[in-house]
């Protein structure tokens, strides 16, 4: 791993039910992001943010959750956990900042989901992309089995996390609902959140049903009784 930096590929060492490969959802964390620039590790220096990047894979179905911006990146992630970029059936925004989803465009087969709230205020608001917004549809809560979105509001006014049930654990892809374990130890909430005591809430939901958070901005890390445990 290179510190504060992009990771290899990390499949989280959940182990699924013998002889059920497919039953149920694997995750993958195809990019580990940061921040543009981490107070906590001021040792990292200033760059452009990179946002987590994740692949989640059950029934056939292949699932990326925020493609970030960095198209390298995605390319060599996907290229690890040996699917195509053609392969992906559907991508998820956790929300609509670029940083998020700018690289979307090297998965053109892809149906393109968001929240309703989210999708409400990003046509309402506009954008230069305006292919993205043509693409953009809301999506219900179910996305595939095992595969569920929660609205968790506060860092955008539609801000959604997806949750997968894994080998009986859950496992919730936060995008900056959760920047990074730093700031889930203190219940920070992100610099440029719109509703920073919502944002709050979450970590709360999050404490009471999660066992792994992948943040937005840094390592994916376990939860036990509700306080951050060790990054994966």
């Amino acid at each position: 791993m290179t510190t504060g930096g992009r990771t290899a590929t990390r499949v989280l060492r959940i182990t699924p039910p013998v002889g059920q490969p497919d039953a149920e959802p694997k995750v993958t964390v195809l990019v580990t992001g940061y921040l543009s620039y981490d107070k906590y590790h001021p040792e990292w220096g200033q760059r452009a943010a990179c946002s987590t990047v994740t692949l989640v894979q059950v029934a056939g179905r292949k699932i990326v959750v925020d493609p970030g911006m960095d198209d390298d990146a995605l390319l060599t992630g996907l290229e690890e956990a040996g699917v195509g970029p053609d392969a992906i059936d559907t991508v998820v925004l956790t929300h609509t900042h670029g940083d998020h989803y700018r690289s979307v465009h090297l998965l053109p087969s892809a149906r393109l989901l968001a929240s309703g709230p989210e999708t409400v205020a990003w046509r309402s608001r506009g954008s230069p992309d305006k292919e993205l917004l043509d693409r953009l549809a809301p999506t219900v809560t179910g996305i595939a089995p095992g595969v569920r979105l929660v609205l968790t509001p506060g860092h955008t006014a539609g801000s959604a996390t997806v949750l997968a049930a894994q080998a009986g654990q859950l496992v919730a892809i936060a995008g900056d609902a959760v920047d990074s374990r730093d700031f889930f130890v203190r219940r920070e909430p992100s610099h440029n959140a719109v509703d920073p005591a919502a944002e709050k809430r979450n970590f709360e939901l999050f404490a009471a049903i999660a066992d792994v958070v992948i943040p937005g901005h840094g390592r994916p890390f376990r939860l036990e009784h509700g306080a951050p445990a060790e990054e994966l």
